[in-house]
């Protein structure tokens, strides 16, 4: 989530299994947020604007951070394959884990 130019963006939420959210093992879930939005997200924001008036906003992730965040995803995502194995070729272990 972050501010920019007075406006706020969720940008993702998810949650994973076991792995790492660059190196995942399970598959990743998103999360809908926005039956949260008057009931959460938007009274946190305010709580949040309210007891940090004048301050920096460490809520948000920086640009650095947001930017090197979208770059290890797209990079963990468009890893290559092993294209001469099928799915027959592993170990019901290999694929469980």
């Amino acid at each position: 989530m972050y501010q920019k130019e007075g406006l706020w963006y969720l940008a993702a939420i998810i949650s994973g299994g076991r792995g790492s959210c660059y190196h995942r093992t399970e598959p990743i879930r998103h999360v809908r947020v926005s039956h949260f939005v008057k009931s959460f997200i938007l009274k946190f924001i305010q709580h949040h604007e309210r007891s940090h008036e004048g301050r920096k906003n460490d809520l948000c992730a920086s640009d650095e951070d947001r930017i090197k965040c979208v770059r290890e995803f797209f990079d963990s995502a468009n890893r290559s394959i092993d294209n001469d194995k099928s799915i027959d070729d592993y170990d019901a272990d290999e694929i469980s884990e």
